[in-house]
């Protein structure tokens, strides 16, 4: 991404940050339906919340692990792209929705993004909001199972 050539520097700026998050999201819809068409078929099936596979077949396992896994990751990164810590892609969404006058104030918190970044983490604010979302998500997969 080329910053220099956007025409309007805060449509652009939201469109590109928000591209990745939404990219995220995508990709766990698109296994949370595939998810669910396996459970559905009974290929897979509910055990501790998670999708898991009948333990005799170990095809299945894997495929159970890795759908898995790229769920909760995607997920996961949609939704900590989105906190409005810089330089994380929520903070660059927020700057361009508020208006410009909080240009400079936001420009300041630029400098301290990685230290609010690692107070979250080690406050356990992140394992928090996790710890509501990753089991929201699947539940979202699982609605009427």
């Amino acid at each position: 991404v080329n910053p220099l050539a956007w025409r309007n520097k805060r449509i652009a700026n939201f469109w590109v940050s928000i591209a990745g998050i939404l990219g995220n999201f995508a990709i766990a819809v698109v296994v949370g339906v595939i998810i669910r068409v396996l459970y559905t078929s009974g290929a897979l099936v509910i055990r501790g919340g998670l999708a898991a596979a009948d333990p005799n077949s170990t095809v299945m396992e894997g495929v159970a692990s890795l759908l898995g896994t790229f769920f909760m990751l995607n997920v996961g990164l949609g939704v900590f792209n989105l906190f409005p810590i810089p330089p994380l892609d929520g903070s660059k969404i927020l700057a361009s929705i508020l208006p410009e006058s909080f240009e400079s104030g936001l420009a300041a918190l630029d400098q301290f993004g990685f230290i609010l970044l690692f107070i979250a983490l080690f406050t356990g604010v992140f394992g928090k909001i996790f710890g509501v979302i990753i089991p929201f998500a699947w539940g979202l997969v699982f609605i009427g199972a």
